[in-house]
């Protein structure tokens, strides 16, 4: 629920619910796009609209969503933030489920409470939804009962709306920062003079805290009626069966006229303008160059045509910065292009330059010359080809994939058409569509958008800087003499970037199998080096392949010296290509081709993980032999990147979140200082040759390594391709797992008094030596659960005191440890009360036991869960990576479900008990500056 759904650009435009249905003439080229095959949709006689999208993926299940087409940008003056403030009373009693008692009766049925079950207000909807893990008469039943509920019968009761205040207050405070605030000032710019800048869905806290019930109720009866909502159901549920149970449940509800609706439109700037945002806290100085226009939704052949030709446009744009700006630029080190909707009708075309120093005009002339460069000589035929290649491929996966997308991604589907009043439009026909307009459009068309853009319109140019050097920034005067010097004289063409060899020409010997072991349907084969393939066929996505190179081998296994230099190799080599290839021709060579492959590494393991499309599964493993096999460094652009990196960090030295994770990271990690924040000095001594060498010293050994894969293809076929690269890695020396260093806490208290905003954080450890086993990773799962949602019970529905918490139990197979952690964010004079109550339910559960009522329901749960049919791929990889690393093969979910079914309260309550009775070994808070500013009723010690 009350996930507000806040967007600062991606704003969308609804001003009715009920489609056009008036017949207009056009040609071939403008007709519409057709409609989602099996779409059913209907109107009761009240209005309610519905929509009903049948699908098998998974099997019995519904997913269900009541859309109310009235957010922030219907609240009237003295309502901001109203909107929000039903949502969330929808949850704090109605006339059947009084308090809150509809989320109960949620989890009862075996839904998790943020995962299958919650809410969302934007600026033009509020939507209530409902993951069922079932499609039974019963359970809908129970579904349509309690989202109509929420429509027509909340009780909006004083007492409850005094608890459910600080919560919404508490949301508001957790978006207390740098990035939101200098989002905030860059959308009253860009939306200068519309509604959605009086209209953040979040709300004004003055009127949060003091509106009364009779208020908000008035926002519920102005707009809560079914001539002015919408139910999506996607799944395994008839059209009878939904017009039964909306006639049962919403069928008493009246038809009412609506109040008139606001205007949803923007002013769209076309004279050039500089603006200034700031804020003490900023780190990285920017330049942001906007172009707004007013571009309709693609509905039909030709709008579609026109978004795909800005693509085109933007996509090679964007391939040529990245290249020319790979080791930075004179006045701008890196430089993006990208577009975004800023409404329904709303397009903001974004030229985007981080800065390296204080110039700023000539950052901006060095940014207005590369829009005059390219919109001047435009792009080349081999380009475009090399894009359209991409998105052809794009294309093609996402057409075979089609069949197997989930009940929750198509709701999301359908609602996001619901919100732009637009029809369903089928997502096979626009694939096709667009891959038939892809091969229509000539480089003559891509070129002229650029140019049309920048000839047409001005920019309006933004400049995000540090307070003290606002003053430096140059006059609009000399804006526009940059900008029109700029256009009559464009900076000369450059060369495109070309790639003349093909990616992979090693011819490699053949690879013997060493043995073939079928566990279920797994396929595990062992090959000559001592490596590994472990397969598990999956046809949940017709078209992707999930694979996993993994080894023994992190940070722990290096020198002290050589740990945090690991690290940034990890992160930084892949940026510098491979096999005497840079990463813009990697991009080129493997056009056409669906690959990703990340890098990762911890104190204990090493891995290259990604996906491929599986006709693009020989070119994954070509790529990632030649990074394992032919790493390369680049001086120049390590030096840019680690001047960027250093700025960073040096900008961040004080600020509140910095400070506070340098002081628990300093305890906790007292035998791990691998572990801690980066410091300026670790990183200022190292060159490009020390990343190289930390590469090849983590990746360059094969020896009891394995490759995992998940996906629709052929054992055999796997087999076959995989041996070839996997069988030819140089085998190199194993590693074994060691003894990682304990975490620490020594019973400490840390207290850290930073910043200006009226927020606080509170980070709890409880840390013991356990042995570790399985069964016990196990019961730490399920008991982090329970203890989850007592603390939200009591600090969310009951105190009202915050927003989230976290809190988790894990068990450390590498430290032997079993540690518990709890963190939340919360008002900074509750910070001892807040406390004391999470305490308290610890010291209650250890006290009184968990009752089989709350375990029922978290084994429910995690059944759900575990059903074969919501399974995903990536869970079964990370099943089966698990089994790889412990060399023994474990049946999921079965047997997972057989311990479960056997787990006894008692068992967590030993657990909880080891754990939980102990003191807290970490007490660490973050507070404002200056608690006095906003109490005096506790008095706070600082540590600095």
């Amino acid at each position: 629920m009350k996930n507000i759904f806040i967007i600062l650009f991606v704003v969308t435009f609804l001003t009715a619910c009920v489609r056009p249905h008036n017949k207009i003439e056009t040609t071939a080229f403008d007709q519409p796009l057709l409609t989602q095959i099996g779409v059913v949709e209907g109107e009761m006689n009240n209005g309610l609209r519905y929509i009903i999208l049948p699908n098998n993926k998974p099997a019995n299940q519904v997913s269900l969503k009541m859309m109310v087409n009235a957010g922030s940008m219907h609240e009237q003056d003295d309502q901001k933030g109203i909107a929000h403030l039903v949502e969330h009373m929808a949850f704090n009693g109605t006339t059947l489920y009084p308090a809150n008692s509809i989320i109960e009766k949620q989890e009862s049925l075996g839904l998790v409470f943020g995962r299958d079950v919650n809410a969302t207000t934007s600026y033009d909807t509020t939507s209530y939804y409902l993951h069922l893990p079932a499609s039974t008469d019963a359970l809908l039943n129970e579904a349509f009962q309690m989202l109509s509920q929420q429509a027509s019968a909340l009780n909006f009761e004083q007492s409850e709306l005094e608890k459910e205040r600080p919560v919404v207050e508490e949301e508001w405070r957790r978006m207390l920062s740098m990035r939101a605030r200098l989002s905030d000032k860059i959308q009253k710019i860009t939306m200068s003079g519309s509604r959605y800048v009086e209209r953040n869905p979040i709300g004004d806290m003055n009127l949060v805290r003091h509106v009364n019930a009779e208020r908000i109720k008035a926002f519920w009866n102005s707009w809560y009626h079914p001539n002015n909502m919408v139910f999506v159901a996607v799944g395994d549920i008839t059209e009878s069966q939904v017009k039964t149970l909306l006639k049962k449940h919403f069928g008493h509800m009246k038809n009412t006229p609506l109040p008139k609706r606001p205007d949803f439109s923007i002013s769209v700037p076309n004279e050039i303008s500089l603006h200034a945002v700031s804020d003490k806290e900023l780190v990285t100085e920017s330049i942001m160059v906007n172009f707004i226009s007013e571009e309709p939704q693609a509905t039909s052949k030709q709008e579609l045509r026109k978004q795909l030709i800005r693509e085109l446009a933007l996509t090679m744009f964007q391939d040529r910065l990245r290249f020319q700006y790979q080791a930075g630029g004179k006045h701008v080190n890196k430089l993006f292009v990208f577009s975004s909707e800023m409404a329904s009708k709303y397009v903001n075309t974004r030229l985007f330059g981080i800065l390296g120093e204080d110039n700023y005009l000539d950052a901006i002339r060095e940014m207005f010359s590369e829009l005059s460069r390219f919109a001047h000589h435009g792009f080349t035929q081999y380009e475009l080809n090399v894009v359209k290649q991409v998105l052809t491929k794009e294309y093609d996966m996402a057409f075979e994939n089609e069949s197997s997308v989930l009940n929750a991604a198509l709701l999301h589907r359908v609602s996001s058409y619901v919100q732009k009043n637009m029809a369903i439009i089928s997502q096979v026909e626009k694939l096709t569509l667009q891959k038939k307009l892809l091969n229509s459009i000539g480089i003559d068309e891509v070129n002229r958008y650029l140019k049309v853009l920048v000839e047409e319109r001005e920019p309006l140019v933004i400049a995000q800087v540090k307070p003290e050097n606002e003053h430096k920034l140059p006059t609009k005067l000399q804006i526009k003499a940059a900008w029109q010097q700029s256009m009559k004289t464009p900076p000369a063409k450059l060369s495109r970037v070309s790639i003349d060899k093909p990616l992979f020409t090693k011819v490699l010997p053949p690879v013997n199998v060493i043995s073939h072991e079928v566990f279920d349907q797994t396929h595990v084969w062992k090959l000559a080096n001592n490596t590994q393939v472990w397969f598990q066929p999956s046809d949940k996505w017709p078209d992707t392949l999930l694979l996993k190179w993994q080894g023994i081998g992190g940070t722990q296994h290096l020198e002290q010296k050589d740990r945090r230099i690991a690290q940034i190799a990890v992160s930084q080599l892949p940026r510098f290509g491979y096999a005497g290839f840079d990463v813009m021709q990697l991009e080129l060579v493997n056009a056409g081709k669906s690959i990703n492959i990340g890098a990762f590494i911890n104190q204990q393991v090493h891995q290259l993980s990604g996906s491929s499309a599986t006709d693009s599964f020989e070119t994954w493993l070509q790529n990632f032999y030649l990074q394992l096999t032919s790493p390369q460094t680049n001086r120049n652009i390590w030096q840019t990147n680690k001047n960027m990196m250093l700025k960073g960090i040096e900008g961040a030295e004080n600020l509140p979140h910095t400070l506070f994770t340098k002081q628990w990271n300093n305890v906790l990690f007292t035998h791990n200082p691998s572990l801690k924040m980066l410091k300026t000095d670790e990183l200022n001594s190292l060159n490009s040759e020390d990343l190289l060498t930390a590469w090849k010293s983590v990746f360059g050994s094969a020896e009891q390594h394995q490759l995992i894969i998940v996906g629709n293809a052929d054992p055999e076929w796997v087999i076959k391709v995989a041996s070839q690269y996997i069988g030819n890695l140089p085998q190199g020396q194993g590693k074994s797992k060691v003894k990682l260093p304990p975490l620490s806490g020594s019973d400490k208290v840390v207290v850290v008094n930073a910043g200006e905003e009226p927020k606080a954080t509170a980070l709890m450890y409880w840390l013991v030596d356990y042995p570790f086993s399985e069964t016990l990773s196990r019961q730490a799962s399920i008991l982090s659960r329970i203890i989850s949602t007592r603390i939200r019970e009591q600090l969310r529905e009951t105190a009202g005191g915050i927003y989230t918490s976290s809190f988790s139990i894990t068990a450390d197979q590498g430290r032997e440890q079993l540690m518990a952690s709890l963190r939340y964010n919360h008002q900074p004079e509750r910070a001892s009360e807040l406390q004391q109550l999470a305490l308290n339910v610890i010291k209650e559960l250890t006290a009184h036991g968990i009752t089989e009522s709350e375990l029922h329901t978290v084994k429910e749960q995690k059944r759900n869960f575990l059903n074969a049919e919501n399974i995903s791929d990536g869970s079964r990889l990370r099943w089966l990576s698990k089994s790889a690393t412990n060399g023994e093969y474990v049946s999921m979910p079965s047997n997972y479900l057989e311990w479960l079914d056997s787990l006894t309260a008692d068992e967590l309550l030993s657990i909880a008990k080891k754990l939980l009775t102990e003191p807290i070994s970490l007490d660490a808070r973050l507070m404002p500056k200056d608690i006095s500013a906003f109490s005096n009723s506790e008095k706070v010690k600082s540590s600095k």
